[in-house]
C-alpha cells in the first residue's frame, strides 16, 4: 500500500489501480482453485490472498521501477535517509491505525453480538452491517481522493487550495454519512 499511496502523491494514480485489478484478477482465479478443487477449504483461501497481495506488491514494484520520475525517488532500505522522520512517522501511523481497526473492531463485535439472537434479528443485522460497509466506503473514498489532492496543493504551496479541498471533502462525507443514518432510521 505504501508504493501505492507514493506513486498517487507522484501524480500515477493508476500504477495502484493496476496492482489491485492485476493482483485481484490472480486471486478470483486461484482461490476457487485452491479452495474448491483441491479442497484446501481455508487454506487455499489464505494462500490465495497471500498470492494476492505479493502480485500486488511486485506489479507496483516493477511500476516504481520502470516509471523514470518515479525510479529517482527510490532509497536503499538501508541509506541513512531510510531511518529519517521515523518517531513521527509511527506517531501518526498509529493513531491512524487506532482509528481504522477501531471502525473494524465495532463492526465485528455488533456480529458476534448478533450471532446470539434469532435467524430473523441476524438477517437483519447482516443487511445493515452490509449497509454500513457500504455507505462507509463512500466517505473513505473521499478522504483518499482529498489525501492526494491535498498533497499536491501543499507541495505546490497553495495551502489555501488544500484547506478549501479539505473543508469540502469534509462536508460532503458529513452530508454523506447524515443521509445514510437518515435512511437506515427511516425504514
Amino acid at each position: 500500500m505504501c508504493y501505492g499511496f507514493t506513486m498517487s502523491a507522484q501524480g500515477k494514480p493508476m500504477y495502484a489501480l493496476y496492482a489491485t485489478a492485476g493482483a485481484s484478477a490472480v486471486h478470483w482465479g486461484l482461490a476457487p482453485y485452491l479452495a474448491d478443487t483441491l479442497n484446501m477449504k481455508m487454506k487455499g483461501i489464505a494462500i490465495s490472498t497471500f498470492v494476492h497481495f505479493l502480485c500486488r506488491f511486485i506489479i507496483l514494484r516493477t511500476c516504481y521501477s520502470l516509471d523514470p520520475k518515479l525510479s529517482r525517488c527510490l532509497i536503499p532500505l538501508w541509506h541513512e535517509d531510510s531511518f529519517k522522520g521515523w518517531d513521527e512517522t509511527f506517531r501518526l501511523g498509529f493513531s491512524a491505525m487506532l482509528v481504522s481497526v477501531a471502525g473494524w473492531w465495532a463492526f465485528d463485535v455488533f456480529t458476534l453480538l448478533a450471532s446470539q439472537l434469532d435467524t430473523t434479528d441476524v438477517a437483519a443485522q447482516t443487511i445493515l452491517r452490509n449497509l454500513g460497509l457500504f455507505t462507509y466506503m463512500i466517505p473513505v473514498g473521499l478522504s483518499s481522493a482529498m489525501n492526494f489532492f491535498t498533497g499536491q496543493y501543499i507541495g505546490k504551496n497553495r495551502i489555501d487550495l488544500a484547506h478549501k479541498i479539505s473543508d469540502m471533502v469534509m462536508c460532503v462525507s458529513f452530508a454523506w454519512s447524515f443521509m445514510s443514518m437518515a435512511i437506515v432510521w427511516a425504514f
